[in-house]
């Protein structure tokens, strides 16, 4: 599995995993608690996988 080191590709990441993280935790859109562990998950791996480069 090759690095991705595009720009373009970080922001998205970071923007969308941002995104995900604001609805898990502000919008009462999730109404189960579970899926609000999924939502949030997925935020922070977008997060931490935009930061690092990865």
């Amino acid at each position: 599995m090759e690095a991705n080191l595009g720009q373009l590709d970080r922001t998205i990441r970071l923007v969308l995993g941002g995104l995900l993280l604001a609805i898990s935790l502000v919008f009462p859109v999730i109404t189960t608690g579970i899926g609000k562990i999924i939502v949030a998950a997925v935020g922070g791996i977008l997060v931490v996988t935009g930061t690092i480069r990865y």
